[in-house]
């Protein structure tokens, strides 16, 4: 029977038998998304560019990642429990990156490393973890899967299914948990009942991967109905009942309160726990981890976006979920903590959500086990340490493009209901320097800028056709034809956001009918667009490789001449109002096909961007096929000169000098000292100051759109010259009779500079430059910019500079970053000729700082770049310019800066750990090619002397307290090197971990003193004396009212504000009060002082305080007072003692009390005689007292043997 049910389960769990037809590839990432990332890294386009280089410098998304697996060295590994974690999920991340990596490279080495991860794990089939290691170990996994699944055509059908069975063994079943072992799916199917919700959370994200990639609904449901809070699918194991019975426990603190599990009702099926939005988010925006610390909070509203995203992909929009609770939940989280480190005009202090204020909810969760008391900005039960403070830790996590991509840039929601999200994009891009980053391997997305950001304007995603009104996605590359009913698909209403139209259904009643687009079955075959009218338009998003000139043709019938088209591109428009034709060789009806050249030879940049189709005109007038982008006329040249990329230097329009005098031909302009100079629009004759006698300079660059032939015109009445790329292309003296000069250039695409130089000599001033070429007609120059001076202006260098060398400092120690060097003592000085490692002596953990100087010729933008194993960081003026820091293999990175001609330093910080080690530093710019710094041109300075240095050490103007935490004594060396120290007694005060730690009270001395490196001398020590007190307790001691005979003990009433000090009593006489046994018993009349100090300890001082107790007579006798009634014997004593109570008191206690006043036992006396067994006691003194309620019948002093 067992064999039965699992060769079923193994079936069921093979093939799609439950209806849904599901996008693939359709966890996180569609095809349309993964040839947007591809599109636009191979353009080169920001920000997917410098995300996408990011990615490459991960270590696991390389094909030469070692698998982690169990499956290795032909072993095979069935078994997976929590030590298990670690290897899967770097695996996991492994695959996923290698899966992206080969989709854009095309390079198969990545795919088959993907491949080798899975089968690696494919032998698994008994998992012993929680729900949470299970969600963590599959997500990345199977997210590399699907995209390998359904891009890469040889991943073998017999390792997808052993792949599939690992997931689900022994099967897959929606009526039967099965016996024995078990994978995956069967620890992670239910969530997690019993903890947080993020727990939960981990294994359901997985769940729903797992029904995408294996075709499967019910398990896709599974995870989609539990996430909004719905009972199970019919087709389906139930969800676990409740609900929970709990019991408080003393584990809580001030910001939740914790209960123990200790049964489940089954009252409610489906009970649904923490794992659901509205359980997890709350009506507030709070999450049900808010109360716990930051980074679980955080981390489970991520998972939640990751869902979303997924089931979005799929055509289900989580997103928008009980009035877009997600989102609310990001605000409240990073509102919490970005305004803890931010201020902004509406919000200058940190936000404190509380439950007075109305804004925190206090509620206990639905696993019962945490009731939130207040939000909690440590982490979890470690809280008031700063070391543990999680509050504005997390707010770089890399979620905010993701979120930014759906609410933003698809919904067009009010930016004040993302504003903290949008927020959190911005500061953690300034913080990082950068994009988003990796994350963690399992919480968060990573890559954001290149796996989720947007083109402009794009709402909705390309597809390519429809079946059963389930789109498949796919890019429109250019050259294509594009069916014009497949416009951009958006999961919800797409009206006015993938198209607009005028009717409220698809009139046509065909394609897609969830859509309002009129759409009808077309008389050649397939379907058309109809009834459009005016002011309607659709948005198709395309993908253009290489920029170019494009032709726009559409496929057409048409019954007059009174409708129009018009195509945008990126938002600009590219045709004006194109009158569609009728009649003649046009089309004569709405049946009768016909072509039409919309445009030809438009320009086209490359990228992914949208094409918008404009209807205009008179409505219903034609009808549309097809669209077809074609490439236009090649270029014309080969060899062209290189432009430049855009610069942050640039700004639109063109720098002008204006100069006057009496020339007879044009001047060498650059020999003179200009009148006036600045920016202006474009090149004119407007800045002359005078009719004549003045001369002109105008330069710039201009942005040439296409590689290709320009030819530029220059019109003049006297001398003119032009430069394009440093080459003089015209040179008219002035003397011809016609003075339109013409010249013509190939240049590649990119940015060009051009010189004008211009005189006048006559009243009859004329000049104008015009040019044409690829896509452009003859006109004025457009695309102008100047550069605006570079704020890095040159520096005086040293006298004595050496050319072609530059200086180091050598250190030895072990950093995983870059340290402050400065700080460090130098083991050595020296002078080398590049930026390299050959230098003499150095170690394998070690750092290296490179000083020098660069002399640039020309003022402008230069990209200088660092390679290096390990951290690397490249300065020039103090400014940072490349970032290559952190431990990590050989990786190159770069950075771009606009320097001033002239002289300036630069520095090259470096560190290395371990035997592999390499640095090299490069520049280019302004046309010149890449070449080392040595080879760009280094200069140095002698090696200098070692120099002298001074400390200066502040007196200490107050005492520390013994409870002061540790602190920096203030020390600083004039070399800038760390101040050692040492102190007279350590006993009070020694030097640890760079700070001073205070261990007892008392005057000691701290002697700070530099011995100096390879670069300084050593310093003259200096000594400071420090006291260090203990703290001073308060203590209240109230007046204690008159007693009489018969009072019963009482306690004196002292406290002391310090709550584990101890305190103890005296008393002035005994005779009248004594304190024994905590409490103060009166002896006798009289008048007595009582006496209250506390014991001091290591950190407080001991004081005391004084009041006067009374005791007057009364008429009051106390019962059997008479000692005589209670006999003790024997004494001294061995093992038994009798005791006889003569009294006639019922409520009679013996105790015992040893020689340090402690109680040690105490028992009744219940009757006349009685027999006290006392083997246990240790030999020595004891007190014996008996007593009546607060009355002593008896005490008396026994000797035990």
């Amino acid at each position: 029977m067992k064999l039965l049910l699992i060769t079923t389960l193994l079936v069921l769990g093979v093939f799609n038998l439950y209806g849904k037809d599901f996008i693939h590839p359709g966890l996180s990432h569609k095809k349309s998304d993964l040839e947007r990332m591809k599109s636009q890294v191979l353009a080169g386009i920001e920000p997917w560019k410098s995300s996408y280089a990011d990615l490459t410098q991960k270590t696991d998304a390389s094909f030469n990642y070692n698998v982690q697996g169990p499956t290795q060295n032909g072993n095979e590994a069935h078994y997976f429990d929590e030590s298990s974690l670690g290897p899967i999920q770097k695996d996991g991340q492994a695959a996923y990156y290698n899966a992206l990596m080969w989709y854009v490279t095309e390079d198969i080495r990545y795919a088959e490393k993907a491949i080798e991860i899975f089968e690696a794990w494919s032998t698994i089939r008994y998992v012993k973890t929680i729900p949470l290691t299970s969600g963590k170990a599959l997500w990345r996994m199977l997210e590399a899967a699907e995209i390998i699944k359904h891009t890469y055509g040889d991943w073998e059908e017999e390792s997808i299914q052993s792949f599939k069975e690992m997931l689900v063994y022994p099967g897959w079943s929606g009526t039967q948990v099965p016996d024995g072992d078990k994978s995956f799916y069967w620890t992670i199917y239910n969530g997690d009942k019993a903890r947080h919700g993020n727990q939960g959370l981990f294994a359901f994200r997985s769940v729903m991967a797992m029904g995408i990639f294996m075709d499967n609904e019910t398990i896709y449901n599974r995870a989609l109905r539990h996430l909004q809070g719905l009972p199970h699918d019919e087709n389906d194991l139930p969800y676990p009942s409740g609900p929970p019975i709990t019991q408080l426990v003393d584990t809580g603190n001030e910001y939740y309160e914790e209960y123990k599990i200790v049964g489940y009702e089954d009252t409610i099926e489906d009970y649904i726990y923490n794992g659901s939005i509205e359980n997890y988010i709350w009506e507030n925006g709070q999450s049900q981890e808010s109360a716990r610390d930051q980074a679980h909070a955080f981390g489970g509203i991520s998972i939640i976006a990751t869902m979303c995203e997924m089931a979005w992909n799929q055509g289900d929009d989580i997103y928008g979920f009980s009035d877009n609770r997600l989102l609310l939940g990001l605000e409240f989280a990073y509102r919490y903590n970005i305004s803890y480190n931010y201020s902004f005009p509406d919000q200058e202090e940190p936000w404190e959500p509380t439950v007075a204020s109305g804004e925190f909810i206090e509620r206990t969760d639905r696993s019962g086990r945490w009731k939130s008391l207040k939000i909690n900005p440590w982490t979890a039960h470690l809280i008031h340490d700063e070391e543990y403070l999680t509050r504005g830790k997390h707010d770089q996590i890399p979620l905010p493009q993701l979120i930014l991509g759906h609410y933003k840039d698809r919904l067009h929601l009010d930016q004040e209901k993302y504003k903290w999200v949008n927020r959190a994009d911005s500061l953690a891009l300034e913080a990082r320097g950068g994009y988003e980053n990796a994350g963690t391997y399992t919480d968060h997305p990573s890559f954001g800028h290149l796996f989720y950001h947007r083109i402009k304007g794009a709402e909705g995603d390309p597809v390519q056709s429809f079946t059963n009104q389930v789109p498949t996605f796919g890019m429109h590359t250019l050259p294509t034809t594009i069916e014009a009913v497949n416009f951009d698909h958006f999961v919800l209403d797409g009206n006015d956001k993938t198209y607009f139209d005028l009717s409220d259904t698809n009139e046509g009643g065909e394609y897609r009918l969830d859509q309002s687009v009129d759409i009808e079955e077309c008389s050649e075959g397939g379907y058309n667009l109809t009834g459009l009218e005016s002011g309607e338009w659709l948005n198709y998003t395309i993908a253009v490789p290489v920029a170019g000139l494009y032709t726009i043709k559409v496929r057409y019938a048409s019954e007059s001449t009174d409708g129009k088209l018009k195509f945008s591109f990126d938002g600009e428009d590219k045709t004006e109002e194109i009158t569609v034709p009728f009649g003649g060789e046009d089309s004569q009806g709405m049946t009768d096909w016909k072509e039409l050249v919309v445009a030809s030879d438009i320009i086209l940049k490359e990228g992914v961007q949208i094409m918008k189709v404009n209807i205009s005109g008179v409505s219903n007038s034609f009808t549309l096929k097809n669209i077809s982008l074609e490439e236009g006329t090649p270029s014309d040249c080969e060899e062209a000169w290189s432009g430049i990329k855009a610069s942050d230097n640039f700004q639109e329009g063109v720098y002008y000098q204006y100069f006057e005098g009496d020339w007879e031909e044009l001047p060498n302009l650059d020999n003179l000292e200009a009148k006036e100079e600045g920016f202006t629009d474009n090149i004119h004759l407007d800045i002359a100051q005078k009719s004549s006698g003045y001369a002109l300079q105008f330069d710039g660059y201009i942005n040439m759109d296409l590689k290709g032939s320009y030819t530029f015109y220059t019109t003049s009445d006297e001398a003119l010259n032009l430069w394009i790329d440093g080459e003089k292309v015209i040179e008219y003296d002035g003397s011809q009779s016609n003075n339109e000069q013409q010249a013509t250039v190939c240049l590649d695409k990119d940015y060009h500079s051009f010189k004008i130089q211009y005189f006048n000599q006559s009243d009859d001033a004329e000049l104008s430059v015009m040019y044409e070429g690829p896509g452009i007609k003859k006109g004025a120059l457009t695309s102008l910019f100047a550069t605006v001076p570079c704020e890095n202006s040159g520096i005086v260098p040293p006298e004595d500079l050496l050319k072609g060398q530059i200086n180091y400092t050598y250190y030895e120690g072990t950093w995983s970053e870059i340290p402050d060097f400065k700080t460090y003592s130098a083991k050595s000085i020296g002078i080398h000729s590049s930026v390299d490692l050959n230098i003499e002596g150095i170690q394998t953990s070690f750092g290296l700082v490179f000083n020098g100087y660069i002399n640039i010729a020309k003022g402008g933008e230069y990209t200088f770049y660092t390679a290096s194993d390990d951290g690397s960081r490249l300065s020039v003026d103090d400014v940072e310019v490349v970032d290559n820091d952190g431990l990590h293999p050989s990786q190159e990175r770069s950075g771009v800066i606009c320097l001033a001609p002239g002289y300036h330093s630069v520095s090259i910080e470096y560190f290395n750990v371990g035997s592999s080690k390499n640095l090299s530093a490069s520049v280019e710019g302004l046309g010149q090619p890449k070449v080392l710094l040595s080879e760009f041109g280094l200069y140095g300075v002698p090696v200098p002397d070692k120099q002298a240095q001074t400390i200066t050490f502040p007196e200490f103007d107050e005492p520390k307290l013994i409870t002061d935490e540790d602190f920096d004594p203030g020390a600083t060396a004039s070399s800038f090197l760390k101040v050692n120290y040492n102190t007279s007694d350590r006993e009070i005060l020694y030097f640890i971990g760079g700070k001073m730690k205070i261990v007892g009270a008392g005057t000691v001395d701290i002697i700070a003193s530099q011995a100096g490196d390879a670069r300084f001398l050593p310093a003259e020590s200096i000594t400071r004396t420090l006291v260090i007190s203990k703290l001073t307790p308060i203590i209240t001691f109230p007046e204690i009212e008159t007693k009489t005979l018969d009072s019963k003990d009482f306690d004196p009433g002292a406290t002391i504000n310090i709550e584990d000090l101890e305190l103890t009593y005296s008393s002035s006489d005994d005779a009248v009060v004594e304190y024994i046994y905590g409490k103060l018993r009166v002896r006798g009349i009289g008048e007595a002082e009582v006496t209250v100090s506390n014991i001091e300890t290591d950190q407080y001082k001991s004081v005391s305080a004084t009041q006067k107790v009374v005791v007057v007579q009364d008429n009051v006798t106390s019962i059997d007072s008479n000692p005589k009634t209670i006999e003790i014997y024997p004494n001294p004593v061995i093992d038994f003692m009798k005791v006889i109570n003569k009294s006639n008191n019922q409520n009679v206690e013996l105790e015992i009390i040893n020689s340090a006043s402690s109680l040690v036992s105490t028992s009744k006396l219940n009757k006349v005689e009685n027999t006290i067994d006392l083997r246990k006691l240790q030999k020595g003194v004891y007190i014996i007292r008996v007593r009546s309620d607060n009355t002593v019948l008896s005490n008396e002093k026994i000797i035990k043997k």
